[in-house]
């Protein structure tokens, strides 16, 4: 993938997400109970603690299963919406999103890539992940809690990163595993998301409780 069609995608799947965010089905009840599981509901408003947060909101409400909800955006691929072709295209890649705790192994400013190792699944082989501005801009230890999209041999993030000093991440293992421990499973896809979001607003970079 080259630059062109990478920022070819980028622009259509900003206006696949602006289909998205005006579907139907994207109710206020839907927004108001992700809002409540984010901790996001002060009385009866939505009160977010940085301008980040509403990214989070959106990813949440778009890719996970909550309070008896489908995923959105499977409501969404079943429906009669006409899309362009590259608009499938990514709507197929969104479908088979992968989140979890990424490292950033390697960039390469030529290819406009980064290397993310998987550290909740370190048997998984490293993905190669496009972003122009991250790649150029790389930042050693630095962790982040993302969803990475498909799209042909590559991946793209969602745009909703948490990210973390690589020194918490012995603390954020540890905590995750006491919280498997005691839910006596693995954690499901929404429960995963909703951990780090805690954790990224206790320990996080550019957050409320930003550390220096």
């Amino acid at each position: 993938m080259n630059k062109e069609e990478y920022i070819e995608i980028r622009r259509s799947g900003v206006e696949l997400n602006s289909k998205l965010m005006h579907f139907d089905t994207l109710t206020k009840d839907r927004i108001n109970k992700a809002a409540k599981l984010l901790g996001m509901i002060d009385g009866k408003i939505i009160a977010m603690q940085n301008e980040n947060e509403s990214d989070f909101l959106s990813d949440f409400m778009l890719f996970e299963k909550y309070s008896g909800n489908s995923r959105l955006i499977d409501e969404f691929y079943d429906s009669e919406i006409e899309l362009a072709d590259l608009e499938e295209e990514i709507l197929e890649g969104l479908l088979n999103n992968c989140s979890s705790l990424y490292q950033v192994v390697a960039a390469d400013k030529a290819q406009y890539s980064l290397q993310f190792r998987d550290l909740l699944n370190p048997s998984l082989p490293e993905l190669t992940v496009i972003d122009i501005n991250f790649s150029q801009n790389y930042i050693s230890n630095v962790l982040f809690f993302t969803r990475l999209i498909p799209i042909r041999d590559l991946y793209m993030s969602s745009g909703a990163i948490m990210g973390f000093n690589f020194r918490r991440v012995d603390q954020l293992l540890a905590d995750l595993s006491v919280e498997v421990f005691k839910k006596r499973r693995k954690l499901g896809q929404a429960e995963l998301f909703l951990f780090f979001f805690k954790k990224y607003r206790q320990l996080g970079l550019n957050s409320y409780n930003r550390e220096v």
